[in-house]
């Protein structure tokens, strides 16, 4: 099998405050980003922690595409 190689370029910005989370529409715009993928385990789905970040991009009109078929504290 040959080698897989990849060049993944992501944009590096940190938002620290109380309610941070209502503004991640207003990030993904100011960066270009109009496709968001969240890539989550099912714990934090069934929490409501994924939903939290889904609700204001929602409100935006930014459709999301959850993947959460994952192992959850994989190390």
């Amino acid at each position: 099998m040959g080698s897989v190689n990849a060049n993944i370029a992501s944009p590096r910005m940190l938002l620290i405050a109380g309610g941070a989370v209502r503004q991640i529409a207003d990030v993904l715009m100011k960066f270009g980003l109009s496709r968001p993928l969240v890539v989550t385990d099912p714990f934090m789905v069934a929490s409501g922690h994924v939903q939290t970040c889904l609700d204001p991009l929602a409100a935006a009109g930014i459709a999301v595409t959850v993947f959460s078929d994952t192992v959850s504290d994989p190390t």
